[in-house]
This record gives structure tokens, C-alpha cells and sequence, in this order.
């Protein structure tokens, strides 16, 4: 009888877990964008409806503005619509960064669980898998 319940609780466990959404953390998700070249510096970190703005690399002063829950959600439905795995092997489609055409742009995002790196693209050109967040990104740090 004592096997037949823990078997059970077990059988219960396991079938909660499995039907869990696959759903990307509101509170743990951090977004970073960054892009720089020699006269050029931009960082944004976006996280629980924030976004900090570093126009300086010291980063001694920053802006912040604040997110609506629309802005942040649909952030978050184009990061859950991404393989993230995917991210760090997705090559960039242009590379006018190694002639000074363009600066060095870098998406990150960041998990409760990983975090995932693109490889250095050009600014304003990324990758087609993770374009839909920089054009998304890029269009709320217009004030």
C-alpha cells in the first residue's frame, strides 16, 4: 500500500511538471542590447519594465524609462518565440562592422536558467532570428 502511494505521488509529480507551459520568466528575463564602435556607445538593459539606457562606455550615467505592460509583454512574446538555443550559432547577415561601415551590435538574453549571446552583428542589421526583438528593442529607446 505504502508503494502504491509514493508511486502515485510520484506519477502525480511527474505528470504536473510535464504539463507546465513553457513560458519565459516576467520577473528573470533581462534583456541586453548593446552597440559600439570607436566614437559610438550604446547599451540598453531591459528588465521587469524597465529600460536603462548607457550612452557612454564608463557607464557612470545612465537613463531610464519605464515600460508599459503592452511594451514589456510583446518583448517577451517575440523572446518566447525564438529557439534561444539557436542564438549564440546565428551569423550575422552583413559584416560592414570590419570596415567601420557599421558598429558592433550584441543581443542578449537572459534566462532564470541560461543565458544566450548572438555573435557580433552590425547595428541596425541583425540576424533574422532575433530581428523582430532589436527592431522591437530599437524602436523603444526612441524617446
Amino acid at each position: 500500500m505504502t508503494h502504491f502511494l509514493k508511486f502515485l505521488i510520484v506519477l502525480l509529480f511527474v505528470t504536473s511538471c510535464k504539463s507546465l507551459p513553457n513560458k519565459v520568466s516576467v520577473t528573470e528575463t533581462e534583456i541586453r542590447y548593446e552597440a559600439h564602435t570607436r566614437g559610438f556607445f550604446l547599451e540598453l538593459i531591459l528588465q521587469n519594465k524597465t529600460m536603462e539606457r548607457f550612452d557612454h562606455f564608463d557607464k557612470l550615467k545612465s537613463t531610464t524609462k519605464l515600460l508599459s505592460s503592452k511594451q514589456w509583454n510583446e518583448l517577451l512574446y517575440l523572446v518566447k518565440e525564438i529557439d534561444l538555443p539557436q542564438i549564440p550559432i546565428t551569423d550575422a547577415p552583413s559584416k560592414l562592422r570590419h570596415t567601420d561601415a557599421a558598429a558592433f551590435a550584441r543581443l542578449t538574453v537572459i534566462t532564470e536558467k541560461d543565458s544566450f549571446k548572438t555573435k557580433y552583428f552590425d547595428h541596425h542589421n541583425p540576424p533574422s532570428l532575433v530581428k523582430p526583438i532589436v527592431e522591437k528593442i530599437l524602436s523603444l529607446q526612441e524617446y
